[in-house]
């Protein structure tokens, strides 16, 4: 029994902090130079994510990990993003998103259970205001949350749709409890003509 339910424990965590980590935040002013290179108004085509997060817990004289890799791409999406001076303003953005997950369960590193789960959620209609700044021929930086978390990403264009490329990385936790994350984006804006 108690080996059964460290693995239903483990997911829940994971996947928790996962869908928490892709939602959108409140902004914080980014004080840097103004840029216009990106201006206009565009529309919310989608995002795929592709993450990998390993959870590991130590009890007592055992070691247990979950790894768990997901991938999505989103649907229905809603929104509009107007980028002007050095902000970008995401309008009613929404969309619904069906993941699908392999993880794998490991007790003192073998493992011990493995599987594939899915998962599906709608993101409410959200709004938000973000401070950018872009550095080089296609860098682009974002700062919002609170405390101001700066993340930085790839941009390109493909036809008249904005491709903006993502890492992010978390690492949270300590010697007993140790969540690391390794989560890759792509978001899709198509320019107004």
């Amino acid at each position: 029994m108690r080996k059964r339910c460290y693995p239903v424990m483990l997911l829940l965590a994971m996947f928790s902090s996962i869908l928490i980590s892709c939602k959108k935040e409140e902004s914080v002013p980014f004080e840097e130079e103004r840029s216009t290179q990106l201006a206009g108004t565009y529309d919310f085509v989608g995002m795929s994510v592709d993450a990998v997060q390993t959870l590991t817990t130590k009890m007592d004289d055992d070691i247990l990990k979950a790894v768990m890799i997901t991938h999505y791409d989103t649907k229905n999406n809603t929104g509009t993003t107007v980028i002007a001076g050095s902000t970008i303003q995401n309008n009613n953005y929404g969309y619904r998103m069906e993941a699908t997950s392999e993880v794998k369960y490991y007790l003192n590193g073998n493992v011990v259970d493995e599987g594939t789960v899915t998962s599906s959620d709608t993101v409410p209609v959200s709004s938000n205001l973000l401070q950018y700044r872009l550095k080089g021929a296609d860098s682009i930086y974002t700062t919002a949350g609170v405390p101001p978390v700066t993340q930085g990403g790839r941009y390109y264009w493909k036809g008249d749709t904005l491709i903006i490329a993502q890492r992010i990385l978390m690492d949270v936790g300590d010697d007993t409890d140790r969540s690391v994350s390794d989560i890759n984006t792509l978001t899709k804006l198509k320019k107004r003509k």
